[in-house]
């Protein structure tokens, strides 16, 4: 799985900060310090079923948040992103 992630051009640290969640399970803890876009990337194992991945704001509910971009999830061994959107 990887990702992209900034915080928002002019707005201040504390509101861009987020947490990564995999099937409800925190993965990653993102507390920027500039405003430069930056890859994130992580190995998760899927259960049988239904999974799901989740970016949740944690810093100051101010309504700037954290930038995300593309966002994928790709089986070892492809290179098929198998990302099912939600709501983005």
């Amino acid at each position: 799985m990887s990702f992209k992630y900034s915080c928002r051009p002019n707005v201040a640290f504390q509101s861009c900060l987020g947490e990564v969640l995999w099937n409800n399970v925190i993965i990653k803890t993102i507390m920027p310090n500039d405003y430069i876009f930056h890859t994130f990337s992580i190995k998760v194992a899927s259960l049988v079923g239904k999974n799901s991945l989740q970016f949740v704001g944690a810093g100051t509910s101010d309504s700037y948040g954290l930038l995300i971009d593309d966002v994928s999830l790709v089986r070892d061994g492809t290179t098929a992103n198998i990302v099912i959107n939600g709501n983005f």
